[in-house]
């Protein structure tokens, strides 16, 4: 199994531990796109669906990338990681951008 795919079930286990809401990943089959899926969580009848971007290490570097690829989307999406650091947390919250670490 990839080290990306690892992040992902590991954050999916852990939201479903913490809250009791479904969550449900469907990988991106289409190579052009610039997001490696979708993830919709559902709590009840209410339903939420966003871009997810799974990203071993996130850093000043690609920071720049992910915000130009989703400048249309920022609400729509939530990036996993391992660990995001305290300043480029402070980042996406002052942007708006969801991540889960």
């Amino acid at each position: 199994m990839d080290r990306e795919k690892e992040i992902l079930i590991k954050a999916i286990e852990k939201i479903r531990e913490t809250i009791a809401i479904e969550v449900d990943f469907l990988p991106n089959t289409q190579n052009n796109l610039r997001y490696d899926g979708m993830i919709n969580f559902k709590y009840g009848d209410m339903e939420w669906e966003f871009f997810i971007e799974i990203k071993r290490h996130v850093n000043e570097a690609n920071i720049g990338v992910l915000i130009k690829n989703f400048q249309n989307n920022l609400d729509k999406l939530i990036i996993v990681t391992e660990y995001i650091f305290p300043n480029i947390a402070a980042d996406f919250r002052e942007k708006g951008i969801q991540y889960i670490d």
